[in-house]
């Protein structure tokens, strides 16, 4: 019964934060109850769990001969309503504006800067966040000067997408026996980035090869000639921005070849966009590498991610963590995947 009870909560928790009247709300229990749906907040945003529980609902009342009862039919009409408004107009489109959403029991992601990141829960949302204290998710040692301190908070949000804000530690103190912090409230949440491929400033002497020239063997393979001498001046494991005496041209297939400390790198792709200054008669090229040996690629990610500047290293490890919230890793997933950066 209790177990029930708080599922029944939870569901319409899910529903007010997500912007559904008590009505709505209460079409969707009662569909999700009739289809026998585990976990009935999923009818608040899948589609197809939506048009499944509609067709169980339908098939229990052809076999029980209700489907031409009045009753039945409004039901279903209030169904297929609901099911076109969530296809046209999804509820979660707009996201949430601010924390006063957040809900108890939410998972937390916090850099505190020149200390690390941290990981909490939300245990209560009234005049402060209330979290539990924040413990580091890849150093061992305990920070105990919060207070006052400006975080930036990240979290994912179920059925939604990853958030983060910047707030100030309030105060510290004791809610239900527990050690927590009180986080002030943020009008301003943004919604994180999906983690991309981290790129750093550089300055890589290369050769630039044409895949088009047919002395160029393939994407893959080492030249032994010299190219087309080009300066990397920012580099990712996905791309680079490349300088080069001449006018460049959209959609070049390059090649670029260049020595990260003792390995040899060798990355093929597209020139996307570039930037031609007539004066000095050069171009800046902005290069999609869709071609490099998966070896080359974590040589090119190590480099990278060691030379980055710390702030942009954890906020890029807290969003890899929030991203791993929504596939439901752990905190022990979390620290191997810091640790194999």
């Amino acid at each position: 019964m209790k177990k029930k009870f708080s599922t029944k909560v939870k569901f319409y928790t899910t529903g007010f934060d997500s912007g559904f009247s008590f009505r709505q709300m209460r079409l969707v229990w009662k569909l999700g109850n009739i289809a026998d749906v585990a976990d009935a907040t999923v009818l608040f945003w899948s589609l197809p769990s939506i048009n499944k529980a509609i067709a169980t609902v339908v098939s229990k009342a052809t076999s029980t001969g209700s489907i031409h009862l009045p009753k039945t039919k409004d039901f279903l009409d209030q169904l297929y309503a609901y099911r076109s408004k969530i296809e046209l107009d999804p509820p979660l489109k707009a996201g949430i504006k601010n924390t006063s959403f957040l809900r108890v029991g939410q998972k937390l992601r916090i850099v505190l800067p020149q200390y690390g990141i941290f990981s909490a829960n939300v245990l209560k949302n009234e005049g402060f966040l209330t979290i539990s204290y924040p413990k580091p998710i890849k150093n061992q040692y305990r920070c105990f000067e919060w207070v006052k301190k400006t975080v930036t908070v990240y979290f994912w949000r179920k059925n939604d997408a990853g958030y983060m804000f910047d707030t100030r530690v309030g105060g510290a103190g004791h809610y239900q026996g527990m050690p927590v912090l009180f986080l002030e409230h943020s009008t301003n949440l943004q919604r994180s980035q999906k983690r991309k491929s981290i790129r750093c400033p550089c300055s890589i002497n290369a050769d630039l090869y044409l895949l088009s020239d047919v002395k160029v063997r393939s994407p893959r393979s080492p030249e032994t000639e010299k190219g087309i001498k080009c300066l990397i001046e920012d580099l990712s494991e996905d791309g680079a921005l490349i300088r080069i005496g001449g006018k460049g041209h959209n959609g070049m297939g390059i090649k670029i070849q260049f020595m990260l400390g003792t390995s040899q790198i060798v990355m093929s792709g597209t020139v996307k966009s570039i930037e031609y200054n007539e004066t000095i008669n050069q171009s800046r090229l902005h290069f999609q590498c869709d071609v490099v040996d998966d070896n080359m690629r974590q040589i090119i990610s190590m480099y990278v991610y060691s030379v980055i500047p710390e702030e942009q290293k954890q906020a890029f490890d807290a969003i890899s963590l929030i991203e791993n919230d929504e596939e439901g890793g752990s905190d022990d997933d979390d620290v191997a995947e810091l640790e194999e950066v």
